[in-house]
């Protein structure tokens, strides 16, 4: 059921970035420069489930990877974490080459940042950057040391990324749907202990920005997608090309 506050999240998320705009502002601090590009991504998603139409969504995908892309720009790469730039996956779910690559350029450089972030999640980024940039080998060599330090089948991101690298497809859509299951798990948790609040879990938690990536990635490849698929509305897939 669609919530009765997406209006008011819609506007608030407006409202921020209108702000934003008349005061010329310019993130100080990684992590603020990420909660500037959620805004937009929350005013997307609020509006693709209020209206049914995927054009705004996709229009403020394009904005937030656009507003991280600029401020990665203007920051010491020391201060980025890698694992935490989901701006780079708006880029990546909207289809634009130029934004998810200048974006890719950057974080390739990103080191480790142990202090924040598992060294899973950043190979995790670091293969979908050495996707991006489709640099000769980079994917095999990424997987490669990803799988021999911290492979694990319980881990669906590496189970994804273990069939897409082998071109699996049968087994990408197995691991594609233990992707979103743990997912719904996870926004269940948070639901139940109202460890996130309504504004995220009525967007973000109903759109899932990481599934439709690979939902892109899968198509590209023509791989026999569903139409449906948990996270993943339907009418995304019609805004693709």
């Amino acid at each position: 059921m669609t919530s009765q506050f997406l209006p008011v999240f819609r506007n608030n998320a407006d409202y921020e970035i209108e702000e934003l705009n008349v005061q010329g502002s310019v993130a100080h601090s990684f992590d603020e420069l990420c909660d500037h590009s959620q805004l937009f991504r929350i005013r997307g998603i609020a509006e693709m489930l209020m209206t049914a139409d995927a054009r705004s969504f996709r229009k403020n995908l394009h904005l937030s990877a656009g507003c991280f892309a600029r401020g990665l720009r203007n920051m010491a790469l020391s201060s980025v974490i890698v694992s935490k730039s989901l701006p780079f996956l708006d880029a990546i779910a909207v289809q634009d080459l130029q934004l998810s690559s200048s974006i890719a350029k950057i974080l390739k450089e990103g080191n480790l940042a142990a202090d924040y972030e598992y060294p899973e999640d950043y190979y995790y980024y670091q293969y979908l950057v050495a996707h991006v940039l489709q640099e000769g080998g980079s994917t095999a060599a990424c997987f490669a040391r990803w799988a021999e330090e911290y492979g694990n089948e319980d881990d669906p991101r590496f189970m994804v990324v273990q069939a897409f690298e082998k071109d699996d497809e049968e087994s990408f859509h197995s691991a594609f749907d233990m992707l979103l299951q743990h997912r719904r798990d996870y926004c269940l948790h948070m639901r139940e202990n109202e460890a996130l609040g309504p504004e995220w879990l009525e967007t973000e938690g109903r759109v899932f920005i990481e599934g439709i990536v690979w939902a892109v990635l899968a198509k590209e490849r023509n791989y026999n997608m569903e139409k449906d698929y948990l996270f993943v509305p339907s009418i995304v897939f019609d805004a693709m090309h």
